[in-house]
């Protein structure tokens, strides 16, 4: 939209609480906002939540295990009220940004493989210690 020559207005989600410091990305979206001149307002999420649960899960009429659930709402609420607005919401899973996406990478070449070099190296990944292979992933 900046690059078009309108003035964006962007949202963030800022946490409070256990570990909030180590997820807070508002430096970065206020970077981003920066460089494409872009109105930022950060959107608190605090522990005080016990009365969106209810909307939630009456928005939702299924039972519902993700907690991005409340994030979601209240950027949904603040956007809502004063635009029209495309999210964000689903680009890690789209681009594979994700850890658990690694595999997805090499995944062709494992199928190009024959399969008895394919059950072999399965039969050899688990005499692998699982603290092991918890480690191999995390520094892949």
């Amino acid at each position: 939209m900046a690059l078009a020559g309108n003035a964006p207005h962007a949202f963030t989600a800022r946490y409070f609480g256990s570990g909030a410091t180590a997820a807070d990305e508002t430096g970065l979206a206020a970077a981003l906002a920066s460089r494409y001149g872009a109105e930022l307002t950060p959107i608190d999420i605090r522990r005080e939540i016990r009365n969106i649960f209810e909307p939630i899960v009456r928005a939702l009429d299924e039972p519902h295990a993700d907690d991005s659930a409340i994030p979601t709402w209240l950027l949904s609420e603040a956007v809502g009220s004063r635009y029209s607005a495309l999210t964000g919401i689903g680009g890690d899973e789209l681009f594979a940004g994700y850890r658990r996406h690694i595999g997805l990478f090499g995944d062709g070449a494992v199928r190009r493989l024959p399969a008895a070099v394919r059950r072999l190296a399965a039969s050899a990944s688990r005499l692998l210690p699982e603290r092991a292979t918890a480690i191999l992933v995390s520094t892949a």
